[in-house]
């Protein structure tokens, strides 16, 4: 059962949930078989969708009983060409539906622990009532022009008088089903719906995701000024070297556990003064699930070559590993 709470995240986690995106990647939602039960709807959904969207294709390699202008043929491409980007965009989402769900944690008021940190979490609350109304504004307006989008065939036949009287009735992506003119019109309704399951999936795909991505990258940004408040906070209150060092270690320590949700799909991250000469080293020696003893030897191995390198940086290491 999901227990997050929609205040304890800098994000607009509401709309997220109201719109079941965020439910797609929570690992402990309904489960059908075993399996996430969104994310098996939006996976047979975006099937039978796609289908369709083929299946509209064959109208191009088939003789057809009315012309398509150049114009509507672009048009009909271009419309087909965005709704499998969206396709292809979801499908990057449920690939990586793990590692999104962990950078979730990024957007949480008590994502950094340091005392610092805690200090400054009113930055959160300003970015939190910023990124809430604009995504709330953005899917407003996002669903109002795809609602138009949907409804102006309906307006159209209902108040003009078509030119062609030969011709397809006007849908709302003119896909072109390998059916002749007369069926097409006769069954237009069933056309019609057929193509409102298509926007719907189209809409969706191009609304949730950008919500998500901003909000996302909108945490990450208060975070980070949070950090930077908490650094410059340093050395401003009357306290010893020691408190002052122990401030900036948990700081620190924040700021690399911030980056290694940031860059999730590196698995690892650097930070120090032979940072420049790791990357190539880790690149090098770094695979994913290494055993506790591999993973050790990696890590000297790297530590080593940079120091070989950059001997002005200084010289031995101690390695942790958790």
């Amino acid at each position: 059962m999901d227990k997050s709470r929609v205040e304890d995240f800098v994000i607009n986690l509401e709309l997220m949930k109201k719109s079941k995106f965020y439910h797609i990647f929570n690992p402990d939602g309904s489960k059908i078989f075993n399996c996430n039960a969104y994310r098996l709807l939006l996976i047979l959904y975006g099937s039978i969708v796609n289908c369709i969207v083929v299946y509209s294709a064959l109208g191009f390699f088939v003789e057809m009983d009315d012309a398509l202008s150049y114009t509507d043929f672009f048009v009909v491409i271009f419309v087909m060409t965005n709704f499998f980007l969206c396709s292809w965009r979801i499908c990057v989402f449920l690939y990586n539906v793990n590692a999104i769900y962990d950078v979730f944690s990024v957007s949480r008021f008590d994502f950094l622990k340091s005392k610092q940190c805690c200090k400054n979490l009113n930055v959160l609350d300003d970015y939190r009532d910023r990124t809430i109304k604009t995504t709330n504004y953005f899917f407003l307006f996002s669903s109002i022009v795809m609602s138009q989008w949907i409804l102006f065939p309906l307006v159209v036949i209902a108040f003009t008088t078509p030119e062609d009287e030969n011709g397809r009735f006007q849908n709302i992506m003119n896909l072109r089903y390998p059916v002749s003119t007369y069926t097409y019109n006769r069954y237009y309704f069933i056309f019609y719906s057929i193509e409102v399951m298509v926007a719907i999936f189209t809409m969706y795909a191009m609304i949730m995701p950008d919500i998500l991505l901003m909000s996302l990258c909108w945490a990450i940004i208060a975070q980070q000024e949070v950090l930077t408040r908490a650094f410059k906070n340093i050395g401003h209150e009357d306290n010893s070297q020691i408190v002052y060092y122990e401030d900036f270690k948990s700081i620190l320590g924040d700021q690399l556990q911030l980056n290694l949700y940031v860059n999730k799909s590196d698995n690892y991250v650097l930070g120090g003064t032979r940072s420049n000469q790791l990357y190539g080293s880790c690149e090098a020696l770094w695979k994913p699930y290494m055993e506790e003893d591999q993973l050790f030897e990696t890590i000297l191995q790297a530590l080593i070559s940079a120091c070989n390198r950059d001997a002005i940086s200084g010289w031995g290491a101690k390695v942790h590993i958790k």
